[in-house]
């Protein structure tokens, strides 16, 4: 009893560490479904990035490897690690394929479903998807979900998509800001939009290496987004 307690408060500490220094919140996922080890590897990459000059990086598990993984214990869990691995390999359907093997009981696995969707610009699809999940009854709604909604309502040209985005400036990390500078520069509105783009800019160079790796594609659309001009 005394071990679980302590767990969930390195648990609660360990999100409340990921949330303020705008790390993943995927790690928040994994301290849910693997809280001993999840813990035990974040501490141990605190610990690396706190040392720069004896920086090491893990080598991620192989496609190969997580199929295997998954044909053994098919858990939700696994289709999520083994979906993303094949959606990074640009793989979206057979990535989609899988989460759909899963039913529409879990809100994670439809925010992935919704999120390939979205990717294969099937966007009415996907918006439906994102309706199951709000609607979907005892579940916890999925952190990213908001986001997700809002990227729809800009492919789908809905200018409820700025006030939605908004809404989730506060998030820590570069995404929200950089989504919301991408629909200002299809709106014609350059200087707002390169306004936010240098604000991640900033951010990259005032954190440290660990946050620069972390949202480096995004730091890199801001780059591309303030060479754009009307």
């Amino acid at each position: 009893m005394i071990y679980a307690l302590l767990l969930l408060a390195l648990q609660i500490a360990l999100a409340a560490h990921v949330l303020r220094s705008g790390r993943s919140p995927w790690w928040i996922v994994a301290f849910v479904f693997f809280p001993g080890l999840a813990s035990l590897i974040y501490l141990l990459s605190l610990t690396l990035d706190s040392t720069p000059t004896q920086r090491r990086t893990r080598a991620p598990l192989s496609l190969r490897q997580l199929e295997r993984d998954y044909q053994r214990t098919p858990t939700i869990a696994q289709a999520l690690a083994l979906g993303a691995a094949l959606e990074a390999r640009g793989q979206i359907e057979t990535a989609l394929h899988l989460y759909e093997q899963h039913g529409e009981r879990d809100a994670l696995l439809l925010q992935a479903r919704a999120t390939a969707l979205l990717a294969l610009g099937r966007i009415e699809e996907a918006s439906a998807i994102v309706d199951k999940i709000y609607n979907l009854p005892g579940s916890t709604l999925p952190e990213q979900t908001p986001l997700l909604r809002a990227r729809l309502l800009a492919a789908q040209g809905d200018q409820r998509c700025e006030q939605a985005y908004r809404d989730l400036l506060a998030r820590p990390g570069p995404e929200v800001r950089c989504h919301l500078a991408d629909w200002l520069l299809q709106q014609q509105r350059t200087e707002e939009a390169h306004t936010l783009y240098r604000s991640i800019l900033e951010s990259a160079r005032d954190n440290g290496h660990a946050y620069r790796d972390l949202y480096a594609p995004w730091i890199e659309r801001a780059r591309q987004g303030l060479t754009f001009k009307r």
